[in-house]
């Protein structure tokens, strides 16, 4: 639904897979024509689940297209789940990549400076730090049931307990230091994990 075309631009993806929601725009429905759709709760405001959701289940949305892949990878029994690039914050300015960050949109969005985690001076909003707070909830809910939740990001504001600059994570992984996580089995969609 926020989805930008200049984020593709310049790769073919004629063959790529896009595991997407039904709130996809037109741009990416032109230009993947391999496509798998997920249900998930955004704006969805009926009071009774519909026939699909009771016998398939559902992904939270979450307002956020990490939330519901973190979700997903939940429900498909990850062991282990490690965030890269999950800032939360105008790091380097910048907006997305190749998406400098301007004047305008930085007080559009009413963006302040804060410290990052590793006590450094960042630029957020408040959109963001909400972002921030329901990542940080399911992290606690999703460790709470035995899956290990990494940050390997190295800087912006997804301060959970597990955090680490990139580099160090995949020196762990080169050196053989990795954990092995019992396996997990995956979850029904239809399966209420934490009521």
């Amino acid at each position: 639904w926020l989805t930008q075309p200049w984020w593709w631009k310049g790769y073919d993806v004629k063959g790529m897979k896009c595991v997407t929601s039904f709130h996809t725009p037109i741009e990416v429905i032109r230009d993947f024509p391999v496509r798998f759709y997920y249900d998930d709760t955004f704006l969805d405001v009926t009071t009774e689940k519909p026939e699909e959701r009771k016998q398939f289940g559902c992904l939270d949305g979450g307002m956020s297209v990490t939330y519901s892949a973190y979700h997903a990878a939940f429900k498909m029994g990850a062991a282990q789940i490690v965030f890269v690039g999950m800032d939360l914050a105008y790091t380097d300015m910048m907006d997305h990549p190749d998406d400098k960050l301007t004047f305008a949109k930085a007080r559009d969005r009413g963006a302040y400076i804060w410290n990052d985690i590793s006590g450094n001076a960042t630029l957020t909003c408040d959109r963001m730090k909400y972002q921030r707070d329901l990542m940080k909830g399911q992290t606690v809910l999703t460790e709470e049931d035995g899956v290990v939740v990494i940050n390997a990001t190295g800087g912006g504001i997804f301060d959970i307990a597990n955090c680490m600059a990139p580099e160090d994570y995949l020196s762990d992984q080169e050196r053989g230091a990795e954990y092995r996580y019992p396996e997990r089995p995956s979850r029904p969609l239809t399966e209420e994990v934490h009521a």
